[in-house]
């Protein structure tokens, strides 16, 4: 009876032995290593769909529900990994818990108002609808086809916030979503956690003795303000190339036709 059950569930069973339900800005990159450090590694995190070219598969499992003929199953993702961090899994940590029944669950918190200080400068002006940069924002426009782009708009845009330009609904769903994980996932498999916390709380969790390093701190912010800085530039400079030209093309014909 059980293999039957394991044969029609296939490789999207048992891959998962800690799944990470809080949103990205909450530790997630020194969570990320943390895994690595006490033997959940390698951990899957954003950094992770950006190497390995996921945002198309994410975008199907986002948009089909289960049980879709069309769906892709989760092996394509998950394979070889031992843990899961940050965007996007934590949107799918019900069903990743049903396909991982022995796995626990690790709820990131951190004061919502200094985390959306956080988001502010970094995934929030990654979605079109509520990027604060203009130069950014045309470039999303010119790679509106772009598969990361369409992932972080249909997840993180439209499955999790909704009202992308108010401080007030992206507080309001972080905090529904982290009532929401406390209240599906059963109490003794769930570990709500910040990272300032250090090794204590979560080896115990885990019951593992506590590592003889540091409990590492990582931040990725400067990093991401970076990117973000740079792919506005890049925007300018495109739109100003595509005004020039039509100029300059609008000039050759005036000029010709004279």
């Amino acid at each position: 009876m059980n293999e039957a059950k394991h044969d029609e569930k296939g490789e999207d069973e048992d891959f998962l032995l800690v799944i990470g339900a809080g949103h990205g800005r909450t530790g997630t990159m020194s969570m990320k290593e943390a895994m690595s450090i006490l033997g959940f590694g390698p951990c899957y995190h954003m950094i992770e769909n950006l190497q390995k070219g996921h945002s198309e598969l994410w975008v199907r499992l986002g948009t089909l529900p289960p049980g879709h003929p069309d769906r892709p199953p989760w092996s394509p993702v998950f394979k070889g990994y031992r843990s899961t961090m940050d965007l996007p899994g934590f949107l799918f940590y019900q069903e990743l818990m049903d396909l991982n029944p022995n796995a626990k669950v690790i709820l990131t918190v951190r004061d919502p108002e200094k985390w959306y200080v956080s988001v502010a400068d970094t995934i929030r002006n990654s979605v079109p609808e509520s990027c604060q940069f203009r130069g950014m924002r045309f470039l999303m426009t010119v790679l509106w086809n772009n598969p990361t782009l369409k992932m972080l708009t249909c997840l993180v845009g439209e499955k999790f916030h909704q009202g992308y330009n108010s401080k007030e609904s992206w507080v309001r769903n972080f905090n529904r979503h982290n009532e929401e994980v406390q209240r599906v996932v059963p109490r003794e498999k769930l570990l709500v956690y910040q990272v300032s916390e250090g090794w204590e709380p979560l080896c115990k969790f885990l019951g593992l003795p506590i590592p003889d390093v540091p409990f590492p701190h990582l931040n990725d912010t400067n990093e991401y303000r970076r990117m973000l800085h740079m792919a506005n530039i890049i925007g300018y400079v495109l739109g100003a190339t595509i005004v020039g030209l039509v100029l300059l093309l609008v000039y050759l014909v005036y000029h010709f036709i004279q």
